[in-house]
């Protein structure tokens, strides 16, 4: 009598910093048949679709495969695993949510349905993952006088990987729609936002996105943290956005010209917030490149959170890439 044939399951993701969510999952996926193949994200596919990985692919790649319950592990190197599931012809496709997995569909079933295969979506861990361990690490281990950096999301658009525990930014100004915008974020859940949003900009390019639909999208995800707003001389735009906010969001009042920085005292005592952006770059302009005066308006700034006890934050460099 023959064996009957073993049903084949493949699983894939990027599997970094290897944990107690990751180790669950595969197991559950190995229970839903008698052979289970492991896809590994490769590093070149993981930078440009999340960030860089801490663990390199061959690292990952190893300790997938030295899992008891793992039958075999393969590198992949596309966000749909076409070509590696017409070759494996795995009887079920399975995931976690993300990577276009939810809990109710994957962008796997009409190739499941091609090759006669089903797809199953696996339940997540609730703050067991990568990104939560490494906002751990970060949070404990983290370097007093560096307790917010903010950094572009243009980083991960130039392959660059994004620093550990850092905020990402997401300009509103360089958004073309609402939607735009919406999907941009959607590809950022795993990180914390900073959504900034260019009020009274008259520099090029200018906001399309009006600022109540910027309201509307930091309510829609979580993961905004901070809401930017430029060009704040006082605190009644600061206490109107207060109150259409989430609670959890920091308001960070954007400082770029002469009247910002002389009443940033009554800003941040009337207002109570924790985070100021100076844009010295504004205001250089706004005070005619006068720069004794520039010099002077920075360093007021800079006391005034001294002895205010905010974070001045200031920027720090910039990355020029190719226009394409």
């Amino acid at each position: 009598m023959h064996d009957q044939k073993k049903k084949k399951v493949y699983i894939y993701g990027v599997f970094d910093l290897l944990h107690w969510g990751h180790v669950q999952q595969l197991r559950k996926a190995k229970a839903l048949g008698d052979h289970l193949t492991v896809g590994v994200f490769t590093d070149e596919f993981s930078t440009g679709y999340k960030r860089k990985p801490i663990i390199p692919e061959d690292q990952r790649f190893e300790m997938i495969k030295a899992l008891e319950f793992v039958d075999d592990v393969v590198f992949q190197d596309e966000m749909m695993p076409d070509k590696i599931v017409r070759k494996l012809r795995p009887d079920i496709i399975a995931k976690g949510p993300g990577a276009g997995w939810t809990e109710d569909s994957s962008p796997c079933e009409d190739l499941a349905k091609e090759i006669g295969a089903e797809t199953v979506v696996l339940p997540y861990h609730e703050g067991v993952s990568t990104s939560d361990i490494i906002k751990r690490i970060w949070s404990t281990h983290r370097p007093s006088g560096n307790d917010t950096i903010v950094a572009s999301n243009h980083l991960l658009a130039q392959g660059l990987g994004f620093p550990q525990g850092a905020v990402m930014r997401l300009n509103l100004a360089w958004m073309p729609s609402k939607e735009a915008a919406r999907e941009t974020l959607a590809t950022l859940v795993d990180h914390e936002v900073y959504l900034d949003y260019p009020q009274g900009r008259s520099k090029p390019p200018r906001p399309v996105i009006t600022l109540m639909e910027a309201i509307e999208l930091a309510n829609e995800f979580p993961n905004v943290k901070f809401f930017a707003v430029s060009n704040v001389e006082d605190p009644h735009t600061l206490n109107d956005l207060k109150e259409r906010l989430p609670a959890h969001i920091q308001l960070v009042p954007k400082i770029e010209t002469l009247k910002g920085v002389e009443n940033l005292e009554t800003i941040i005592t009337e207002s109570g917030v924790k985070h100021v952006m100076l844009d010295k770059e504004d205001l250089y302009i706004d005070i005619e490149r006068d720069g004794d005066e520039f010099n002077r308006l920075v360093e007021v700034a800079r006391a005034k959170a001294k002895k205010l006890g905010f974070e001045l934050l200031e920027l720090q460099g910039v990355v020029f890439a190719p226009y394409h």
